[in-house]
């Protein structure tokens, strides 16, 4: 019998799928004002979602589609794939902005210029994508080792090293602290384009479902996967407030970029109490966690897509499970594409640039997901009789009134956060290309779910026909 998962195998899970590092960067550019701007993204975000997954989670418990199966048997399997089509879709742009993080880590020990040499970003990602997808189908047990050491090495003990040489340098050296902590700069100026940091912010904390298909590989799912999605959303949120102060008492955040501002902090608090040495290693454990966050995140979205959906929506091949009870063929697939999107991407003008676009043609397709994930949450708890087939172990706390408020502060963040960068065209952007990217893109992927959907119900209809 294959070993179950535990606590805190899940925390470790959760942890290297939503706690990036490299968004200490992009938080670290607003400076002071950044610590208030994470609390605001936990509390209107992650957490009222948090509770909500958690809930749903002991709801259906033992469902390998995650949070695909939650959307089935609330909506129906057409609202059902509409949701992990688009989750998927995202997704495909999404590992590479974990990889090119990733390697611009691993750029830094061996030659720094590498880090903005397009080339080799290319080949890390495209290597690691296909490593990962070995991983992925070696199962889940394997999965789950994976993640939790990568988890140790690559995120928590580079944040207790950032912590720990951001105050020798400032405390014990005493290097001048480059960002400005007076009162008036911790309260942040919510204007059109700070509004956008936020929903970048959100966005970074964005991920609570990936885990959700492994919940019926613990003992408990019903108590197990709500305790350790609460104790995770804690952990994750302090973190993102320690790590980013610590990178402002280094660096003066107009010098951070998002692609490699951690390495820049790193680089210059170890040269700063004379252990430059220490840097390279860091960076290389930094670079451990994208390729483990990255493993995780594939295998997630995998197993809910195709576990989720009716077989009539996905093909055959792609459901071939192999002895692991592992989709590989629809892994397989998978790195195909990603590869294929990163090599367009690639040509873009700069590494940095190639970065940015790929959040930003995540973000509004993976906030759709939430959308409907809400309301999904909205329909079960109010629209719906409360048999033993919809009553889980844990309710959100407040009973009625507090679901409310859960769901109707998870909403307005999440519609804010798909709305606000359609309205908030970055400086130097065309603005045609832009909003053709943000607009275009889901609408180009609707029609093409709308059409698999068809052709799946006209496949089906002729298939009865001929049954009877």
């Amino acid at each position: 019998m294959a070993k179950k998962i535990t606590i805190s195998d899940m925390i470790f899970m959760n942890v290297v799928a939503l706690l990036g590092i490299r968004w200490f960067a992009t938080a670290g550019q607003y400076g002071a004002a950044s610590v208030i701007l994470w609390v605001l993204a936990a509390f209107l975000y992650f957490v009222p979602m948090s509770y909500i997954f958690a809930e749903l989670s002991t709801v259906f418990p033992n469902r390998k589609g995650g949070f695909v199966d939650w959307v089935k048997e609330i909506f129906g399997e057409e609202v059902a794939f509409y949701s992990s089509w688009f989750y998927f879709v995202a997704n495909l742009f999404y590992y590479p902005t974990i990889l090119t993080f990733a390697a611009v880590c691993i750029a830094y020990p061996i030659s720094p210029e590498l880090a903005q040499n397009k080339l080799f970003i290319s080949i890390f990602v495209i290597v690691f994508v296909w490593i990962g997808t070995f991983i992925n189908i070696r199962g889940v047990n394997v999965l789950a080792v994976f993640a939790k050491y990568g988890g140790i090495i690559g995120n928590i003990i580079p944040i207790i090293a950032l912590v720990i040489l951001a105050l020798l340098a400032v405390f014990v050296y005493n290097h001048p602290i480059p960002t400005n902590f007076s009162f008036d700069q911790w309260i942040p100026d919510l204007n059109t384009g700070n509004l956008l940091f936020l929903c970048t912010l959100t966005f970074a904390m964005a991920g609570g479902e990936i885990t959700s298909p492994f919940a019926a590989n613990m003992r408990n799912p019903k108590r197990d996967f709500a305790t350790a999605t609460l104790i995770s959303a804690l952990l994750i949120s302090v973190c993102y407030v320690i790590g980013t102060i610590a990178l402002t008492l280094v660096l003066n955040p107009a010098d951070i970029g998002a692609a490699n501002g951690i390495i820049a902090v790193i680089e210059k608090a170890s040269r700063n109490i004379g252990m430059v040495w220490l840097a390279s290693i860091i960076a290389v454990l930094i670079a451990v966690a994208g390729v483990s966050g990255t493993a995780l995140w594939m295998a997630g979205s995998i197993r809910m897509f195709v576990k989720g959906n009716d077989e009539k929506y996905v093909p055959a091949f792609m459901r071939k499970n192999n002895k692991n009870d592992i989709a590989y063929n629809a892994l397989i697939l998978q790195a195909f594409i990603v590869t294929f999107v990163f090599i367009l991407t690639a040509s873009m003008s700069s590494v940095e640039s190639i970065y940015i676009i790929l959040i930003l043609m995540t973000t509004i397709q993976l906030f759709i997901v939430y959308v409907i994930i809400i309301a999904a949450y909205y329909k079960l708890k109010f629209k719906m009789q409360k048999g033993d087939k919809f009553r889980g172990a844990f309710e959100s706390p407040g009973k009625k009134t507090g679901a409310f408020i859960i769901c109707f502060i998870a909403m307005v963040s999440t519609v804010a956060t798909i709305l606000i960068p359609l309205f908030s065209i970055p400086a130097d952007t065309n603005v045609l290309v832009y909003e053709l990217e943000m607009i275009g893109g889901p609408v180009i992927f609707f029609l093409l779910a709308y059409w698999i959907i068809r052709n799946a119900k006209k496949k089906h209809a002729k298939k009865a026909v001929k049954t009877n």
